[in-house]
């Protein structure tokens, strides 16, 4: 019972040294960025102001054939959609960077990479519906081009 135990503990300090070895670096790629955002969130916010220009551009009422009608609504709509989204998930971005100027950034930098580890599942499943999106937009573009 005691070798059971032991084991539990191992496995609970790896876990423990795991997270707080994604902790730690998060906080030096915040702290060390100029932007005061870890590298793959400014990679993220790139990617999305790319997409939302495209969203936005799809979005808008364009005339089409009143074959295509039906299809345009459809992509538009799709496009609204892929716009809230990339909104949303720039928000939450926004909440995890570091003002460059802030007091004790040190400390914020930290309190920021903590939060970051706590919220990757969720940026990347939001990247995913964004992915998604963009699939379904490709399809929809060459679907209205036929």
């Amino acid at each position: 019972m005691e070798a059971l135990a032991a084991v539990s503990l191992a496995g609970n300090v790896v876990a423990f040294v795991d997270f707080a070895n994604k902790v730690v670096s998060q906080v030096q790629d915040i702290y060390k960025s100029a932007s005061g955002a870890s590298q793959d969130n400014l990679d993220i916010q790139t990617l999305i102001a790319d997409l939302s220009v495209h969203s936005k551009k799809l979005s808008e009422a364009k005339t089409v054939p009143a074959a295509k009608q039906k299809e345009q609504q459809q992509l538009q709509s799709l496009a609204k959609r892929c716009v809230a989204l990339v909104a949303e998930l720039d928000q939450q971005l926004q909440k995890l960077q570091v003002d460059k100027q802030a007091n004790m950034r040190r400390l914020r930098s930290f309190g920021k990479g903590f939060r970051s580890v706590f919220k990757k599942k969720d940026l990347e499943e939001k990247m995913r519906r964004l992915s998604e999106f963009r699939a379904e937009l490709d399809f929809g573009i060459l679907n209205t081009l036929k």
